[in-house]
């Protein structure tokens, strides 16, 4: 399975002051894509794109540089760098309608004698009892069918969300040995104990052992990965433990877009 992809036709974008960011439209208004290719088949992932919304301030006028998002099913990700550009609404085009056209009926011409009718007459009855039956059997072939495929989503809606609820889990479940990473050497640079600080290491790299069997993504797999790094270097350089934190929190697989996703995957699932 290869990595996602992102295309997109525009890289600046306009949205009106004060007005909170929609994903949605901010991929129409880009014309934006993502997919992945498995065998030769493409894979449309474009309804998973979320932004950074974080990086664009709407209430302030200016251009902001921004990161469109997109996560498969594996984890892997694929971002693409947007400005966006936070305007008055005023200036904001606005979506014009075109008139609709109004066609005059033509009236066909009315046979001059009576009886003539009456074969055109006959001919449109036969022609619509034809039409209602061939609508009638299409109606419910289409209605079982619907039924059919009501029934398998409803079945696959309620796989994908335990799946979800699972990774959910797997996502807290690192986070929180950040935030206990975290805690450790802010109490090692208040007390200066290094022996509790070597204690707290040690627990949170047995549990980082226990964690590893459990997680799915290479995303999670990449975070245990990180943090144990740090766990190794604050051990050998506790002194230092501020430095190799802060580098474990700016990296990108700590950043928000994954759970953001998660969140709004698991509602939408409920919402189905």
């Amino acid at each position: 399975m290869e990595k996602p992809i992102i295309t997109s036709q525009l890289k600046q974008l306009r949205w009106p002051q004060n007005q909170p960011l929609d994903d949605y439209q901010l991929v129409r208004q880009a014309q934006m894509r993502a997919y992945e290719l498995q065998g030769n088949a493409s894979i449309d992932l474009t309804s998973r794109i979320s932004f950074n919304h974080g990086a664009v301030d709407i209430a302030r006028l200016g251009e902001y540089q921004t990161v469109a998002t997109v996560v498969d099913d594996a984890g892997n990700s694929a971002e693409y760098r947007v400005t966006i550009t936070i305007v008055a609404p005023q200036s904001m085009p606005q979506q014009g309608t075109q008139p609709t056209q109004l066609q005059t009926p033509t009236t066909a011409p009315q046979p001059s004698k009576a009886h003539s009718k009456k074969p055109w007459l006959v001919a449109g009855v036969i022609l619509a009892v034809l039409l209602l039956g061939f609508f009638g059997l299409r109606s419910c072939h289409n209605q079982k069918a619907q039924q059919a495929n009501n029934a398998q989503q409803s079945s696959q809606i309620s796989q994908n969300s335990s799946s979800i609820a699972k990774l959910k889990r797997q996502n807290s479940a690192t986070r929180n040995q950040l935030k206990a990473l975290r805690q450790a050497v802010q109490d090692y640079q208040q007390d200066q104990n290094q022996q509790a600080l070597q204690s707290q290491l040690n627990d949170l790299k047995a549990q980082n052992a226990a964690l590893k069997t459990q997680v799915q993504t290479q995303l999670d797999q990449q975070r245990l990965w990180n943090l144990n790094n740090a766990i190794d270097n604050i051990s050998s350089h506790p002194n230092q433990a501020g430095r190799y934190l802060d580098n474990v929190e700016d990296n990108a697989v700590f950043s928000t877009p994954w759970s953001d996703y998660l969140n709004n995957v698991e509602r939408w699932a409920n919402w189905n």
